[in-house]
């Protein structure tokens, strides 16, 4: 790991915090932000990688929605979800990077923002309480 523009002090802060770690032993894996951490890995895709899930987006984006008509206009970009087969050696090394089984994993979901285009605050999840 690389702390280049951070404290060692932030990265023990990171270590010592009750946040689920990452691996931390990843080759070129960095801390560039404390509070919040980010972490950046400039080649965790190959130029191939990333070419591939360019040419699948364009193919398949189509806009991102809710299933709550409530939320209209809450997100205004366009995406597609990637099968596992497709994407299944960045599944594996991002199952490494968050340090959980592959079976943890959502679907890669690929998204789109034109200029202008917003995702405004949310939830990710619905309280039980108040669906009907």
């Amino acid at each position: 790991l690389t702390a280049r523009r951070l404290s060692t002090a932030a990265l023990d802060r990171y270590r010592a915090s009750a946040f689920h770690r990452v691996n931390l032993s990843l080759p070129g894996l960095e801390l560039v932000h404390s509070e919040p951490y980010i972490f950046v890995h400039r080649q965790f895709l190959s130029k191939a990688e990333c070419a591939a899930l360019r040419e699948k987006a364009a193919a398949a984006l189509a806009p991102q929605t809710f299933d709550n008509d409530a939320t209209a206009g809450v997100r205004t970009s366009r995406g597609c979800v990637a099968r596992s087969e497709e994407v299944a050696s960045l599944r594996q090394r991002l199952a490494g990077l968050a340090s959980v089984e592959l079976g943890q994993l959502q679907p890669l979901k690929i998204s789109r923002y034109e200029e202008g285009a917003r995702f405004d605050i949310h939830t990710d999840a619905w309280r039980g309480d108040l669906q009907g």
